[in-house]
């Protein structure tokens, strides 16, 4: 991609009021009050970024290589990349890189003749990159198999296409999840299928050779209720994890509603153990990650009180961030914010020492005063489930984090979307945000 493609989400992340700058210069840093301290291996000369068209653009999920690039992806309604032959006709999926500066290193867009979705993305340590989602159509160079199809696609370190498929029956299926295998030979889908007609969703769980994309493996587990993965990870030892939601009996019998899911495979994807919190309310696991120990970190919706089951009955969902060992034992849970206020999260990250990091959305306060309407969070908690400590970022518009993820050197990224000006000029509707801290959230 030339860099003429750049200048539509680049100019927006300028501060506002500035004349605009050349690819080749620096993005001007954000003045939003967020200080973050040295160490770390991101440039401490960037914040937060904004950026995005005149239309909405949402980052849906956030990734760093072995070298500090950011890949951020998302969805859009307007154009990111002006001389893409690849673009779609409404919804599209992006995905972009930026180096340790926060400045632009590529960006490619995608889509069909409607709208398109995007879940996840799962970065190799050398910045191989693949992203997930659902499409009703069929993406460029591929074909609808069914009612709606997941699809994924993989860039190469450089932005370079090295492959995109289409995975699914003559029914509906959706893309949910990705996750690498440690050795990065495999790409792990996850999601919900459909394959007979007027039949609930099963679970789905699909293997893809990282080199070619080509389907290696595909397993479905479900129940006589509609199930659907949300998220996948994939253990040292080539165990899969997979949560999710049921509206049938999974490990036991169903509370009242979808009720939260936590599946282990193992490494031919058969069910060992499952297990089945909930309240007679909605829940649902969102996000999944597994600890350096082992331990499995499961992040899940609520309408009620996921930590005793008890149903509240006040519409308000919550965060509830969930803790097992590797037999599937309970350690704790913990309820993210206050019970009386809205707080919606999707970003899961742990690093090398157990810390676990969360990032949402809020209409309460995790740090200090709301800055109106929802806000974005990032709490961090140590592995025994206390909270060491929680920023808060927002407009007097809807800003919220969707993503998390983390250096090797420790800085935290958070990505988004926001309706205000919270990282530089608003280019209008949703824009992409991107944020960083360090591991104590000075801010």
């Amino acid at each position: 991609m030339s860099r003429r493609s750049f200048p539509l989400w680049l100019l927006p992340a300028l501060a506002a009021c500035q004349p605009p700058a050349p690819f080749e210069g620096p993005l001007t840093p954000s003045e939003h009050p967020v200080l973050v301290g040295g160490g770390g291996c991101l440039s401490p000369s960037w914040r937060i970024i904004q950026f995005g068209s005149p239309g909405d653009d949402v980052a849906v999920d956030v990734g760093l290589d072995a070298d500090c690039h950011i890949f951020v992806a998302g969805t859009t309604w307007g154009v990111l990349e002006e001389e893409s032959l690849t673009r779609g006709l409404f919804q599209d999926a992006f995905v972009a890189s930026l180096d340790v500066t926060a400045q632009p290193r590529w960006l490619h867009q995608y889509g069909s003749e409607w709208d398109d979705t995007v879940k996840g993305l799962a970065v190799s340590p050398q910045g191989e990159t693949y992203v997930v989602g659902s499409t009703p159509l069929a993406m460029p160079g591929a074909f609808n198999l069914g009612q709606g199809d997941a699809f994924a696609i993989k860039h190469d370190a450089g932005g370079a296409l090295e492959w995109l498929v289409q995975r699914g029956s003559a029914q509906e299926d959706t893309g949910l999840g990705v996750a690498l295998s440690r050795d990065g030979r495999h790409v792990f889908l996850a999601g919900g299928s459909m394959e007979k007609p007027n039949v609930s969703f099963d679970m789905r769980v699909e293997v893809l050779d990282s080199r070619d994309g080509m389907g290696l493996e595909t397993r479905r587990h479900g129940t006589d209720g509609h199930d659907r993965a949300e998220a996948v990870a994939v253990s040292a030892d080539g165990s899969v994890v997979l949560v999710g939601a049921t509206l049938g009996g999974f490990a036991s019998a169903n509370a009242g509603s979808f009720d939260t899911v936590l599946a282990h495979l193992d490494p031919a994807l058969g069910l060992t153990w499952a297990r089945q919190p909930a309240t007679p309310d909605i829940d649902a696991g969102l996000k999944v990650v597994i600890a350096p120990d082992g331990s499995i970190l499961m992040l899940a919706l609520s309408f009620s009180d996921l930590a005793t089951g008890r149903a509240e009955n006040d519409g308000i969902s919550s965060a509830f961030l969930l803790k097992y060992d590797p037999m599937g034992r309970l350690h704790w849970v913990q309820r993210i914010g206050s019970p009386r206020e809205l707080h919606r999260a999707t970003g899961l990250a742990v690093d090398e020492h157990g810390a676990i990091y969360v990032a949402g959305g809020t209409h309460g306060a995790m740090d200090g005063p709301n800055q109106g309407g929802r806000d974005a969070f990032v709490v961090k908690y140590d592995a025994h489930g206390t909270r060491l400590w929680a920023r808060q970022l927002g407009t007097p518009g809807m800003d919220e984090a969707h993503a998390v993820a983390l250096t090797r050197a420790g800085d935290v990224v958070i990505a988004g979307y926001t309706t205000g000006r919270l990282g530089g000029a608003h280019a209008g509707g949703q824009d992409v945000f991107v944020a960083r801290f360090n591991s104590r959230g000075q801010q």
